[in-house]
């Protein structure tokens, strides 16, 4: 249970990063969100491995871990090459409403589900499953 605590934590460090980034405090929001990434990754991975999920082969846990490599890449697309840094300036100021944005005004949400629902059923864990809903 601390793993999902831990990872919990993690996303109100995200969401302060937000709050940071509104503030004006860029290195503070960088270093939060940072912090904020690692304790959810360390979370999932502490989850995974509690699971002992590499003792028996099954097709569940390959398609889990197949859908959780897929939605860490695509997760990992959307935050960080989807929307260059520049993109408000370009369009001043206004909300991109073009490629993954179109789905969802933060698509990043979608796929960090995908995430941990592969994690959940790689892992089979209650654990993993209340980490996918929280």
């Amino acid at each position: 249970m601390i793993s999902v605590l831990v990872g919990a934590g993690g996303i109100v460090l995200c969401a302060f990063s937000d709050a940071a980034q509104l503030a004006g405090y860029a290195k503070l929001r960088t270093g939060l969100f940072f912090a904020g990434c690692l304790a959810q990754c360390t979370a999932a991975l502490w989850l995974l491995w509690q699971s002992k999920f590499w003792a028996s082969f099954s097709f569940t846990r390959v398609a889990g871990l197949l859908l959780a490599a897929a939605g860490l890449a695509l997760l990992v697309y959307t935050l960080f090459f989807s929307l260059p840094k520049d993109t408000y300036e370009k369009n001043n100021g206004k909300a991109v409403t073009s490629g993954v944005w179109s789905i969802c005004r933060h698509p990043g949400i979608y796929w960090y589900f995908v995430c941990m629902l592969g994690l959940g059923l790689c892992g089979r864990s209650r654990a993993l499953w209340l980490a996918c809903v929280v």
